[in-house]
């Protein structure tokens, strides 16, 4: 079992830590805890426990990607794992998205509209 997330983990990172996140964006650890009940921010849990946070999820400023709120608050009303949801996010979208990921997308300044489109069609295949 503990292969699968170090797998999820190579394809969907790099990562910070809770006390490496705290300390890059000047917050508390309740404060990160808090945005991540909030589906604020995007925190996957490692087999033991330990919450990570995907990097490619800010800009250099520390805001958080366009759109990406109301992203995550889609993909949970299929399935609610960070895991699925951030290789969601960083797998390349063929004939969508002119084949960027979604992450790409965002980043490059996309419209979020498409990507909410696309978030609530596999969003309703999770949860049939």
């Amino acid at each position: 079992m503990t292969e699968q997330p170090n797998r999820m983990a190579e394809r969907s990172g790099p990562f910070y830590d809770t006390d490496g996140l705290k300390t890059w964006l000047g917050v508390s650890r309740e404060e990160i805890l808090a945005r991540r009940e909030a589906r604020t921010i995007l925190g996957c849990e490692r087999a033991e426990g330990e919450l990570i946070y995907p990097v490619w999820q800010f800009q250099d400023d520390g805001e958080l990607l366009p759109g990406l709120p109301a992203v995550l608050e889609v993909l949970a009303t299929g399935i609610d794992d960070g895991w699925t949801w951030a290789l969601w996010l960083v797998t390349p979208v063929p004939g969508e998205l002119n084949g960027k990921s979604v992450v790409e997308w965002l980043h490059d300044g996309g419209d979020v509209a498409p990507v909410l489109q696309l978030a609530a069609n596999d969003a309703a295949v999770w949860a049939a």
